[in-house]
């Protein structure tokens, strides 16, 4: 999604890169490679509509996708929304990549 954003922040030692509940931004790609700590905003669970991608918003699958392609140290997976009030089911792929998962209540 062209209008994707996040912030990445960066010291000698490490790095986090933020992104929001948007379809990712395949230009943070060029600018960022392996940032100790990924923290990225989707709806955790399953999608089986494919409203994510229609809505230019990340479910799981996109986000692990993602993920993988920016190779980070660490994965957090959360996301801060009124709408959703428990964690969606957990797929087996997340359990694999051991990625961890943040929740507000």
């Amino acid at each position: 999604c062209e209008q994707s954003t996040g912030i990445y922040l960066k010291t000698k030692d490490w790095s986090i890169l933020y992104t929001g509940d948007t379809y990712p931004a395949e230009n943070m790609l060029n600018y960022v490679k392996e940032p100790t700590l990924l923290i990225h905003e989707n709806t955790i669970g399953d999608d089986p509509k494919g409203d994510a991608k229609w809505k230019k918003h990340s479910n799981t699958e996109i986000a692990l996708d993602f993920a993988e392609k920016m190779n980070p140290w660490r994965t957090i997976f959360t996301h801060f929304s009124p709408s959703f009030r428990k964690i969606g089911n957990i797929t087996p792929r997340v359990l694999e990549k051991k990625i961890f998962l943040a929740f507000d209540h």
